[in-house]
């Protein structure tokens, strides 16, 4: 799969969310450098971590 990314001028950049856990791919232009797309993108792992936060803080009040 990589080569075939390269082969259309894109890189394929993997990591893993700190926060969330969440696996993110990114697909960014070999010669600009540019985010053609990320997934999940910023605005859902900014979700997820808006929820894990509400989560931890109704866990911690139960506490």
């Amino acid at each position: 799969m990589q080569k075939f990314v390269q082969s259309m001028g894109r890189d394929l950049n993997f990591s893993v969310d700190e926060t969330t856990g969440y696996h993110v791919v990114r697909v960014v232009d070999q010669s600009t450098g540019e985010l053609i797309r990320q997934l999940p993108s910023d605005e859902l792992l900014k979700l997820a971590r808006e929820f894990e936060q509400l989560q931890n803080a109704l866990v911690s009040q139960r506490a």
